[in-house]
C-alpha cells in the first residue's frame, strides 16, 4: 500500500530518494541532476531536505521511508493537536476530539497524496502550542527555542504556501491574545511574536534560495488567473455536512459520478457532522474570546477559499497583499478552516461535559442536533447538483442512494450520541459512544475518497521500469553508456517517428509509472523532461517550450523538427506512449476475427431501457482527432447505445461538437 499517492508518489517521494541517494555518495545535496537539465534541489525546497522525518530516506528503501514518514506524520498532527487543546484549556475528552478530527479531517486526508502540504499541516498545532507557552507560561529560554525551532521545521518542510498561511495564522493569533489579556501575559504574547521572527531568520537557509529560484521559474509572474486558479466553487459549502454531495468516491460505495470541478480532493473541507455540531456546542455554551477567535478564523479563511468567487471581487484585494500573491490554489485556505472547526469541536466538547445532565446541556443539543439534520436534508436535496445521477440503474432517491442518505444517517448518529451524553447518565459508555461516532462519521468518508487507490499503473511503483534495464544492460561495469554520458527524455505523448501525424493510442501498453519523469530519480537515471513546481524559464524554452510537469506542447516540432534541442542535452533514449503498429483496417479486422471467436458479452445492467455489459470496453482516452475502431458480435438490435465520458471540458462551451460516432 502507497501511503503518499498521486503526486507523491509521482513528485515528493523521488524527490527525497534522489537527495537521499545524493548524500549518501558523499555530496551536498544542493544540485538535483535527474530532471531537465539539472536543477536547484535544496532551493527547490519540496525535498525537505532540513525536515527530521524525511531523513528516514538515508535509513530506508523508498516505500519504505515513505510510508514510516506518513504515518509519523499523521501521529504528529494528533499529538499535536492533542497538546495544543489541553494547553488552551480543553478538557481530556475535548482535546481528543481536537485531534481525531485534525488527523482526518478533510484538508489533512485530501492533500494525502501532497505529502509536504500534509507534513506542514501536521506542525501547525505545534507552533499555536509554542505560541501559548510562550504567552501563558513563564517566559524563559526554552520556550521561546521550542517556537523559533518550529518555526524553522514548517519551513524546512518545503511547501511555502501552507508555511506562510500557518504563519500568518499564528502572528494573528499571538496578536489577539495579546490584545485581549492583560499584565505579563499581553508582553509574554507580544515577545512571542519576536520568537516567531527569529524562526524565520533561522529558515532563512531555506527561504532565500527558494525565493532565488522562484524568480527565475515558470512562475515568477503570477497573472490573477493563475493566482486564483483551483477556488473553491460556492457548491463546495455543502461538503462541510454531505461530502459526496456531488458524487465521487472510489466506487465502493460511493459511486455516483463526480458532478463538480476538477480536483475534487483540493476543495472539500468535511471534518464531521459531529465535529460540527461539537463547534455549534461551543459557540453557544462557551462563547470566550478563543471560541469567537476560532469561530472568526474559520469564517474569514472560508471566504478566502472561495478565492475568485467571493461575490464583488474582493478577492482581488489578496491579489495586491506581498507574499500571499505568490500562490495559487486559494481553497488550501481550508487549512484553517478545519482546524479552527477542530479546536471549536474540543471547545464545544469540553462545555458540554461540564454541563452534563443539566437542562441548558439538553437544550443545546436538542438545538443543535435538529440544526445538524435540518442541514444534511437540505444538502442532499437542494444542495445537490442538477446533473446528480447514480452510477448504476435506479432513480435518484434518499434511500437508493448512500450519496444522499448516509449524511442524514451521520446526522441522527450524531443527535443520539449527543443526547446520550448530555443526559449524564452512564458517563463511560456515553463518551465512548460518542468518539466511536466520529471515528465512523470521519472514516466514512476518508476511507471512499481513492487514496488507497493511487496511480500506480500496471506493476510494483517502486521496481525499476523496464527501460532502466534496457539502459543498464547497456553500459559498461562502470555504469557508463557505450555512447558516453547520456540522458533519457520521457514524453505522454504518442510518438511514432515514422508517421506524419500522431497515430491512435488504441493500444500504448505502458505502465503510468514508466511515463512519469521522476521516476527515473529512484534509479539514478537523467532524464531531459522533469516535473517540479520550479520549471526554469530557460530550460522550457531551450527543451520545446517544456512544461513544469514535462509535458511538451507540441512534440511533433520538438521531436521531428529542424531544431537540435534534445541533441544539446545529450538525449539518447526516448521512451513514449508506443503506437500501434497497425493500421485502421488491420486493427478493425484483428478486433472482428477476436470477438467473431468469442461468446456474446452479457449485458445484466440497464440504464435508460438499454441494456449494457456490466464492464467498459477499456479504451485508451482519445485525443484530437483520434479515432477508436471496435467491432462487437453479431446480433440482432433495434438500436445502438453508447455511454461515453468527456474530460477537461471546463472551457468547451455547452453545445459544441466534440465527437461523432459512426456506425
Amino acid at each position: 500500500m502507497v501511503l503518499a499517492p498521486d503526486d507523491g508518489l509521482l513528485f515528493n517521494v523521488p524527490l527525497r530518494a534522489a537527495a537521499a541517494r545524493t548524500l549518501l555518495a558523499g555530496h551536498l545535496p544542493l544540485w538535483n541532476p535527474y530532471v531537465f537539465s539539472g536543477i536547484p534541489l535544496h532551493a527547490a525546497a519540496q525535498a525537505g531536505l532540513l525536515f527530521p522525518l524525511n531523513w528516514l530516506y538515508l535509513l530506508f528503501e523508498p516505500h519504505w521511508a515513505a510510508n514510516l514518514s506518513m504515518l509519523l506524520t499523521y501521529a504528529l498532527a494528533g499529538v499535536g493537536a492533542f497538546l495544543y487543546a489541553r494547553r488552551a484549556g480543553a478538557s481530556l475528552a475535548g482535546a481528543c476530539a481536537t485531534a481525531l478530527t485534525w488527523q482526518f479531517c478533510g484538508f489533512m486526508v485530501g492533500q494525502i497524496g501532497h505529502t509536504n502540504i500534509v507534513q506542514t499541516g501536521a506542525l501547525l498545532p505545534w507552533l499555536l502550542w509554542a505560541v501559548d507557552g510562550c504567552g501563558l507560561g513563564n517566559l524563559r529560554p526554552w520556550r521561546g527555542l521550542a517556537l523559533s525551532a518550529t518555526v524553522a521545521l514548517q519551513a524546512f518542510v518545503g511547501h511555502s504556501q501552507t508555511f506562510a498561511y500557518s504563519l500568518l495564522l499564528a502572528s494573528v493569533y499571538a496578536i489577539f491574545n495579546a490584545f485581549v489579556s492583560e499584565g505579563r501575559a499581553r508582553r509574554r504574547y507580544l515577545w512571542s511574536l519576536l520568537f516567531i521572527a527569529v524562526g524565520v531568520a533561522l529558515a532563512a537557509a531555506q527561504l532565500l534560495p527558494t525565493r532565488e529560484l522562484l524568480t527565475h521559474s515558470l512562475r515568477s509572474e503570477a497573472t490573477y488567473e493563475f493566482f486564483t486558479s483551483f477556488s473553491m466553487p460556492s457548491q463546495f459549502l455543502w461538503s462541510f455536512v454531505a461530502p459526496y454531495v456531488t458524487g465521487g468516491g472510489d466506487g465502493r460505495l460511493f459511486r455516483a459520478p463526480y458532478t463538480g470541478e476538477a480536483f475534487y480532493l483540493e476543495y472539500v473541507g468535511y471534518a464531521g457532522l459531529l465535529a460540527l455540531a461539537l463547534a455549534g456546542l461551543a459557540l453557544a455554551l462557551k462563547r470566550d474570546s478563543r471560541t469567537l477567535f476560532w469561530a472568526v478564523t474559520a469564517v474569514v479563511c472560508l471566504a478566502l477559499a472561495s478565492g475568485k468567487f467571493l461575490p464583488l471581487g474582493l478577492y482581488k484585494l489578496i491579489y495586491h497583499v506581498p507574499v500571499l500573491n505568490l500562490f495559487r490554489v486559494p481553497a488550501r485556505h481550508l487549512l484553517e478552516v478545519d482546524f479552527a472547526l477542530a479546536v471549536l469541536a474540543g471547545r464545544g466538547l469540553t462545555a458540554l461535559e461540564s454541563l452534563r445532565g443539566r437542562k441548558l446541556a439538553r437544550l443545546s443539543v436538542i438545538i443543535t442536533s435538529a440544526c445538524a439534520v435540518v442541514l444534511a436534508w437540505v444538502a442532499v436535496t437542494a444542495g445537490r447538483p442538477n446533473d446528480f445521477r447514480l452510477g448504476r440503474q435506479a432513480p435518484v432517491t434518499l434511500l437508493r442512494a448512500p450519496e444522499l442518505f448516509m449524511p442524514l444517517v451521520v446526522a441522527a448518529l450524531c443527535a443520539w450520541a449527543l443526547w446520550v451524553y448530555a443526559r449524564g447518565r452512564t458517563r463511560r459508555r456515553a463518551t465512548l459512544l460518542l468518539f466511536v461516532i466520529l471515528v465512523f462519521d470521519l472514516a466514512l468518508w476518508g476511507q471512499f475518497t481513492g487514496w488507497r487507490r493511487g496511480p500506480t499503473g500496471e506493476g510494483e511503483p517502486w521496481s525499476a521500469p523496464e527501460a532502466v534495464r534496457v539502459m543498464r544492460e547497456h553500459a559498461d561495469a562502470n555504469g557508463v553508456s557505450a555512447s558516453g554520458p547520456y540522458r533519457m527524455l520521457t514524453v505522454p505523448q504518442v510518438f511514432a517517428p515514422d508517421a506524419s501525424s500522431p497515430p491512435s493510442d488504441a493500444a500504448s501498453g505502458m505502465a503510468l509509472m514508466e511515463l512519469q519523469p521522476n521516476t527515473y530519480m529512484m534509479h539514478g537515471v537523467e532524464n531531459a523532461a522533469g516535473y517540479d513546481g520550479f520549471g526554469l524559464a530557460r530550460y522550457s524554452r531551450l527543451a520545446g517550450d517544456m512544461k513544469l510537469w514535462g509535458e511538451l506542447p507540441d512534440p511533433a516540432r520538438s521531436l521531428k523538427g529542424e531544431g537540435r534541442e534534445f541533441d544539446l542535452l545529450n538525449v539518447r533514449y526516448l521512451v513514449a506512449r508506443a503506437p500501434h503498429q497497425a493500421d485502421a483496417d488491420t486493427v478493425a479486422n484483428e478486433v472482428e476475427t477476436t470477438a467473431a471467436n468469442a461468446p456474446a458479452l452479457p449485458a445484466p445492467e440497464r440504464f435508460g431501457g438499454d441494456a449494457f455489459a456490466a464492464e467498459d470496453l477499456g479504451a485508451a482516452p482519445l485525443d484530437r482527432g483520434e479515432r477508436l475502431l471496435f467491432t462487437a458480435p453479431r446480433v440482432a438490435a433495434e438500436r445502438v447505445a453508447l455511454v461515453t465520458s468527456l474530460s477537461w471540458s471546463a472551457d468547451i462551451a455547452d453545445g459544441t461538437e466534440v465527437g461523432r460516432v459512426r456506425l
